[in-house]
């Protein structure tokens, strides 16, 4: 009976995040920012709460950082949309300087405070940023045209959830080696597997139906097809960097004997918990398609 309340609880607040989430990355524009900024700045919190266990000079610092990290999704915003990317970095610099004007002048602070408060603005600042300010790049198809309607985002958050679900799956019914039995024991080898090149399928799919990338433009099939094969490439790394996301997450929590990052979500968790896998998957992301963009 137990079983089936959590499911019933995991699956009503998933559908609710869906309605919050989906209308948000097709509209874009100031309520995907707002939501996005709140999310940055409960995810660096719950980041810090979690040092905070082991480390009682960040009481203080639990509720400074994570100002800079909602500031650095207005940054990104703002450096990507007006071609401004040293922008983009500013308020993760001053929070690091923050963080070293904590270290000099608070009593009793050691180095691990210090990487403590940095790896928080980093995960929940700078990687969450990169991450979600996929919504703001231009699709290949649309060099021209700033206005998309999230279609990266959209694509690469397709691969994560296919990733994530195909992994499950599979795993339940096929997994018989474990992956990280230390980090996280319910995973497998075969759901691993099975979740990157599924998962990767289903993303060249998204990537080909929104027209993220220009497949359907090209006359020659040859190019067609390396063009295809080059966006299941990229698909896989996303999906690969998801699962490292989640794992590296596991990884944290098992060390800080935490079960959950947050509740903010009923029957998910936090936020860290909810976009683990986005976060890395995302920021690899966005950091592809800026290398992309030097040669198209």
């Amino acid at each position: 009976m137990k079983k089936k309340s959590n499911f019933l609880v995991r699956t009503i607040t998933g559908l609710c995040l869906m309605l919050i989430l989906v209308p948000a990355v097709y509209f874009g524009g100031i309520y995907y920012l707002v939501l996005t900024t709140i999310l940055s700045i409960v995810a660096t919190y719950e980041l810090l709460n979690m040092f905070y266990t082991k480390h009682s000079n960040l009481k203080i610092m639990r509720f400074i950082l994570p100002i800079f990290s909602g500031l650095s999704m207005f940054s990104f915003y703002y450096g990507i949309t007006n071609n401004l990317g040293f922008i983009s970095f500013v308020p993760i610099i001053l929070g690091i300087i923050v963080v070293m004007l904590f270290g000099v002048l608070k009593d009793g602070t050691d180095a691990s405070d210090i990487t403590s408060c940095i790896t928080s603005l980093i995960y929940g600042g700078l990687l969450f940023a990169c991450a979600f300010s996929v919504e703001y790049l231009k699709p290949l198809q649309e060099v021209s045209n700033i206005k998309f309607a999230g279609k990266l985002f959209a694509y690469m958050y397709s691969i994560v959830v296919c990733t994530d679900t195909f992994a499950y799956c599979f795993g339940m019914l096929f997994g018989k080696h474990k992956l990280c039995p230390k980090i996280s024991p319910k995973k497998s080898v075969e759901g691993a597997v099975a979740g990157l090149v599924l998962g990767a399928l289903v993303g060249t799919v998204v990537g080909a139906l929104l027209e993220v990338f220009p497949i359907s433009t090209l006359a020659n099939t040859t190019q067609k097809v390396l063009m295809i094969a080059g966006v299941y490439v990229i698909s896989l790394i996303i999906s690969a960097m998801g699962q490292l996301g989640d794992l590296v997450a596991s990884k944290l929590k098992r060390s800080y004997e935490i079960k959950d990052y947050g509740f903010i979500f009923p029957g998910h968790g936090g936020v860290m918990d909810r976009f683990d896998s986005v976060i890395f998957a995302g920021a690899i992301f966005f950091i592809l398609m800026q290398v992309i963009y030097l040669f198209v």
